[in-house]
């Protein structure tokens, strides 16, 4: 497996007392895998796929965070990200010559807005709020089927390009009850978008169990909230309890549809 990944970070700050930041990155990675199967006897060594799976990312973040009213750090902000990824995997393998060829593809962009506002309202008590939006695009995504070496077309199957958007939030308060106390609660949101892999390509085991990809997956969706208490007994003694509960919504696992006899 080869890794290249490349990260760039520019910070301003203005005598206003306003900060900008600019974030990029582009990375590049290449796996290749050989799977092999055994007789039972377990004296025979055979290969069973060969596969290669190059795949490349994009990203770029904006961010201006600037205090206001004197009690206000206001930020806002705005990222984009993308990807894209490929698989091609020879198997039914004749000797050391594989006799099909399985290649997927697909690519990925997530866009999404921000804003943040950490404001001290007195009293010992602290507010941080956000809310964040995104829109998730997958789209190319390709799945064929070769036969070798002809490369005759077994099947070519297109997938539906499909976009959805989310809306996500977070609301944290601390309040400083006293000089040895302190009180926490938060509740937030957050979802997880299927990736290319989950959407586009299936796996085969040397066994023969086949976990067939998905292109109609939705987004994990999770909904959490924290409570905690700090004591600090002097300078020697700091004691944190938290207790939390999350709720995740249509989560993407595994599952078993049937047996093949």
């Amino acid at each position: 497996q080869s890794f290249d990944d490349a990260r760039l970070g520019l910070r301003w700050v203005r005598p206003s007392g306003g900060i900008a930041t600019v974030a990029v990155f582009a990375n590049k990675r290449t796996a290749i895998g050989n799977s092999t199967a055994f007789n039972s006897a377990r004296t025979v060594e055979t290969l069973a796929r060969q596969n290669r799976s190059p795949a490349a990312s994009t990203g770029l973040t904006l961010q201006w965070t600037q205090m206001a009213f004197s009690t206000h750090e206001l930020s806002v902000g705005a990222d984009l990200t993308s990807a894209t990824g490929k698989l091609s995997e020879d198997h039914t393998f004749t000797g050391v010559e594989p006799t099909r060829q399985r290649n997927v593809g697909g690519s990925q962009q997530i866009g999404g807005v921000f804003v943040q506002d950490a404001a001290d309202l007195g009293h010992g008590v602290r507010l941080v709020a956000s809310a964040r939006a995104d829109v998730v695009s997958s789209q190319h995504g390709r799945r064929t089927e070769l036969t070798l070496p002809s490369r005759a077309v077994r099947f070519d199957s297109a997938f539906a390009d499909r976009q959805t958007s989310r809306l996500t939030y977070s609301l944290g308060l601390r309040w400083q009850q006293s000089e040895w106390l302190g009180l926490r609660v938060s509740g937030y949101e957050a979802f997880r978008t299927p990736s290319l892999f989950e959407m586009y390509q299936p796996l085969y085991s040397s066994r023969g169990s086949v976990t067939e990809s998905n292109p109609q997956l939705n987004a994990e969706r999770l909904r959490g909230a924290v409570f905690g208490a700090g004591v600090t007994l002097g300078r020697a003694f700091v004691g944190r309890v938290t207790t939390y509960l999350t709720r995740v919504d249509s989560p993407i696992m595994d599952v078993t549809l049937g047996v093949a006899g």
